[in-house]
C-alpha cells in the first residue's frame, strides 16, 4: 500500500500520464480493507469498508462526494441496502472536507463554456462517438498485444520499466496532449462516451481493469447467484468417495462392491482410470442376489452411459447447466477421459448456503 503511495505520488508529480483516480482509489481501499481485517470483521463488512475508502478518496481527489458513493457502489458493491449508504455517505462527505481543508476549497477541474450546445451537431458527436469506440478498441486490443510481449520477452524489471518510459516519453514529445486536459462540454461528452461505450462492449464486454479476473472466471456482477457459484470450484467439491470397478469385473464382484460401498453410485472404470459408464444400485437390485448369474454377466454389460459428464475445469456454471439439462443429482469429473470422482448436487447446494451465509455476514 505504501509503495504504490509512494510511487503514484512520484509518477503524478513529475507529470505522468497516470490518471489521478487509481493511486487515491488503491490506496483508500487499501486502508478500509486492512482497517477491516484489524478489527476482524465479516466479509461483507470488510467489503464495505473497502469501498467506503475509495468513496472517499475519489470524493477527496475530485471534490465530488456523489461520485465518490456512486462509485462504490457500482464498481465495488455487488448489491447494496440502505443501511450502507451511511457509511459511504460519511466517508464521502469526510473526503470531500478534506479536500477542502486541504485545497483550500479549489475545484480540480475546470472549464469555460465558450460556445452553447446546439442540437443541429448532435449528430456530429454519434459520428465521433463511432470513432471514439473503434480507437478504444484499438487501444484495449493493443494493450492486451503489449501487456502479452512484455510477458514473454521481459528479462528483468529494470529494462521493462526503462524500455517503457523511454517509449512513453518520445509518445509526450510527439504527442503533448498525453500530459493531461481538461474537460468541455457535457452533454456532448456524454453523447460522444455513450455511442463509444456501445460500440466497444459490444467486441470487449468488460473493462481493461476486469478482463483479466474474466479470463479467470472469478469477475464479479450484480447477480449474487452468480457471484456465488463464481468462487465455487469443481476441485474442491470432488467426492472421492464412490467406489469404481474395472468392466470386465462379474456381477458376483460387483455384489461385493456394494457390500463394502455406503454409497449406491459405482463408477466403471478401465485400466489407465479411463471412466467407462457408471452402475446405480437400483438398476441391479433385480438380479444382485441371483447367485447363478454371478459369473456369467460382467459389469459392462450392466453400466449405462451418463447422461452428462463435468470436466474438472469446467466453471460452476457450466456443471450446473449440465446438473439441469440431464435432471441428474450426481455426475463424473473428468479429465479428459480420465476418472476422477463424483460431483452432486447437493454439495453444490451446500457449499452455496455457506456463500451466501458469508456474503450476508452470517457466521
Amino acid at each position: 500500500m505504501y509503495s504504490h503511495m509512494i510511487t503514484s505520488a512520484i509518477t503524478v508529480g513529475f507529470g505522468g500520464s497516470v490518471g489521478l483516480e487509481a493511486p487515491i482509489l488503491v490506496t483508500g481501499s487499501a486502508i478500509g480493507s486492512n482497517l477491516g481485517k484489524h478489527l476482524s470483521l465479516n466479509y461483507k463488512d470488510r467489503t464495505l469498508l473497502l469501498a467506503a475508502g475509495a468513496a472517499a478518496g475519489i470524493a477527496a481527489i475530485f471534490n465530488a462526494p456523489i461520485t465518490g458513493v456512486v462509485f462504490a457502489i457500482e464498481v465495488l458493491l455487488a448489491e447494496v441496502s440502505i443501511t450502507e449508504f451511511i457509511p459511504l455517505i460519511i466517508a464521502a462527505v469526510c473526503g470531500a472536507l478534506a479536500n477542502k481543508v486541504i485545497l483550500n476549497e479549489a475545484i480540480l477541474f475546470t472549464f469555460t463554456l465558450k460556445q452553447d450546445f446546439n442540437y443541429h451537431n448532435v449528430p456530429f458527436y454519434l459520428g465521433l462517438g463511432l470513432l471514439c469506440g473503434a480507437v478504444s478498441l484499438y487501444y484495449a486490443r493493443t494493450t492486451g498485444h503489449i501487456e502479452h510481449f512484455f510477458a514473454r520477452h521481459q528479462k528483468n524489471a529494470f529494462s521493462t520499466a526503462l524500455l517503457g518510459g523511454t517509449t512513453l516519453a518520445l509518445l509526450c514529445f510527439l504527442f503533448p496532449p498525453l500530459f493531461g486536459e481538461g474537460y468541455e462540454l457535457i452533454i456532448p461528452l456524454m453523447i460522444v462516451s455513450a455511442i463509444s461505450f456501445l460500440l466497444v462492449r459490444h467486441f470487449e464486454p468488460f473493462s481493461m481493469d476486469t478482463k483479466k479476473l474474466a479470463a479467470k472466471g472469478q469477475i464479479f456482477t450484480a447477480d449474487k447467484d452468480k457471484n456465488i457459484l463464481t468462487m465455487m470450484r469443481i476441485e474442491h467439491l470432488l467426492e472421492r468417495d464412490i467406489v469404481s470397478i474395472a468392466p470386465e469385473a462379474t456381477l458376483g464382484d460387483l455384489v461385493e462392491a456394494i457390500k463394502a460401498s455406503k454409497r449406491n453410485l459405482f463408477a466403471v472404470v478401465a485400466e489407465g482410470r479411463v471412466f467407462n459408464g457408471l452402475i446405480n444400485l437400483d438398476d441391479v437390485r433385480e438380479i444382485m442376489f441371483r447367485q447363478d448369474l454371478y459369473d456369467v454377466i460382467q459389469v459392462r454389460q450392466l453400466m449405462k452411459v451418463p447422461a452428462a459428464t463435468v470436466q474438472i475445469n469446467d466453471t460452476m456454471q457450466s456443471a450446473m447447466k449440465k446438473f439441469d439439462t440431464s435432471q441428474s443429482w450426481n455426475l463424473p469429473v473428468l479429465n479428459n477421459d480420465i476418472y476422477l470422482g463424483f460431483i452432486s448436487k447437493s454439495s453444490i447446494f451446500t457449499q452455496y448456503r455457506h456463500g451466501l451465509m458469508k456474503q450476508v455476514g452470517i457466521g
